[in-house]
């Protein structure tokens, strides 16, 4: 891997440096997930609009009122794209791409269904919202096989102390 700061190759990985997992790639996509839950979500929005509306009188405030809303739990609603690289995670979503390099992630852990990634040092120190959660689902043993990989043990991450020259 690329190390975008000095231009130097590095390598995360613990385990079989020869044996490079192949890229993971699927479809997320809670809201299909849980029937309830997309129930409720949606029993929410349409509950924020008439709540919105009743106090305002307008509906386009109201309109506007569940647009933010949605707009902050939009990784629920809409489906997403996800995939472990040799460079690093990419998220699709609505056309959009976006990219995670390894150099950038700093710690890993697994919280039920969705693993976290922690920008730096360990997990705890920062606020929740400095990590980047990816939901995985029955994918979990893959997903973490692959993050084991790249990124060393859970929690452990990769720093500049860890990492081995080459690959």
């Amino acid at each position: 891997m690329l190390d975008p700061l000095s231009g130097s190759t590095i390598s995360c990985h613990k385990h079989n440096p020869g044996t490079v997992p192949p890229n993971l790639r699927w479809l997320c996509w809670p809201l299909m997930r849980t029937p309830l839950s997309a129930s409720l979500g949606i029993a929410l929005l349409v509950g924020s609009f008439i709540a919105v509306l009743f106090i305002t009188g307008k509906w386009y405030l109201a309109a506007i009122a569940v647009m933010c809303l949605l707009l902050s739990v939009r990784r629920f609603f809409l489906p997403e794209t996800l995939e472990i690289a040799m460079d690093g995670i990419h998220r699709w979503s609505l056309g959009k791409h976006s990219y995670i390099p390894w150099s950038r992630v700093g710690a890993w852990q697994v919280s039920g269904d969705v693993v976290i990634l922690h920008p730096r040092g360990v997990p705890g120190n920062e606020p929740r919202s400095a990590g980047v959660v990816l939901f995985v689902f029955d994918r979990l043993p893959q997903v973490a096989g692959a993050l084991e990989y790249y990124l060393g043990s859970q929690q452990g991450g990769c720093s500049s102390e860890t990492a081995e020259p080459g690959l």
